[in-house]
C-alpha cells in the first residue's frame, strides 16, 4: 500500500474537509492559468494548463486510490514539447484518521503527438493517530516526510478546444520500485482555446 502526506490537514482531519481544501487549491491554479494565458499575449509559445486527476498507487498486490491537482507550463520557447509540472497528491489509505500527501514536481517532453515522457520528483509525508494502528500493509513504512523519484509517460487527448483528458503512469525509481501511479484527469488549457483557428466570420 502506500504511506501518506499530511500537508494541509491536522492529523485525523476528516478526508471531506481536505476535498473542500484541495477544491479550493485547484480552484486557485485554473485562475493562476487564466490570468497567466490572459497577462503574457507576448508569450505566444507560453501554454499554461491546469486540472484535476484521480489516481490509483499500486504497491505488489496492494493499492490505494486518491485524488489530487495539477498546474502545467509548456515552454515552447525553449524547446517544443518541453513542460514543467507541479503535482498534488492525496492518498486515502486503508487506515482510519492516516493520512498521505504528496507535492512535487516532473519535466515532461511531448512528442509531435500525444504522448510524453518524463521523470518527477516529490516529497510525501505520512500521518497516522498518535497511537493508532498501522496501515495493513505498511507496519514497516516510516512514518516521517521522505523523497520519491518516478520515471513518467502519460498521453493527452486534446479533443476539446479548452478540456484536455489525460492519463499518466509513474514508476517509481530507488528505494521502492515496487510503486506505481495511475492517474486520470482532466485539464483546463485556456491557451490552448486562444489558439483555435477562427471560422469565417467569427471574431
Amino acid at each position: 500500500m502506500v504511506p501518506p502526506v499530511e500537508l494541509w490537514a491536522t492529523p485525523g482531519e476528516p478526508h471531506a474537509k481536505a476535498r473542500l481544501r484541495v477544491s479550493r487549491v485547484l480552484a486557485v491554479l485554473v485562475l493562476i492559468a487564466a490570468l497567466a494565458a490572459a497577462a503574457a499575449p507576448a508569450a505566444a509559445q507560453l501554454r499554461v494548463r491546469a486540472g484535476g486527476h484521480a489516481l490509483y498507487q499500486s504497491q505488489i498486490l496492494d493499492g490505494t486510490f486518491g485524488f489530487g491537482g495539477r498546474a502545467e507550463f509548456e515552454l515552447g520557447f525553449i524547446r517544443s514539447g518541453l513542460t514543467v509540472v507541479g503535482i498534488y497528491d492525496h492518498l486515502l489509505p486503508d487506515c482510519d484518521g492516516c493520512s498521505y500527501r504528496a507535492i512535487g514536481g516532473q519535466v515532461l517532453l511531448a512528442s509531435q503527438g500525444a504522448i510524453y515522457v518524463g521523470a518527477g520528483a516529490s516529497r510525501q509525508q505520512f500521518s497516522r493517530p498518535a497511537g493508532g494502528p498501522a496501515p495493513e500493509s505498511g507496519a514497516t513504512e516510516p512514518l516521517e516526510d521522505d523523497w520519491l523519484f518516478s520515471l513518467v509517460a502519460g498521453v493527452r487527448l486534446p479533443v476539446l478546444p479548452v478540456i484536455v483528458p489525460y492519463v499518466e503512469f509513474r514508476q517509481e525509481v530507488g528505494s521502492d520500485v515496487n510503486k506505481q501511479i495511475l492517474a486520470v484527469g482532466l485539464m483546463f488549457s485556456p491557451t490552448r482555446a486562444r489558439a483555435v483557428p477562427r471560422g469565417p466570420g467569427r471574431g
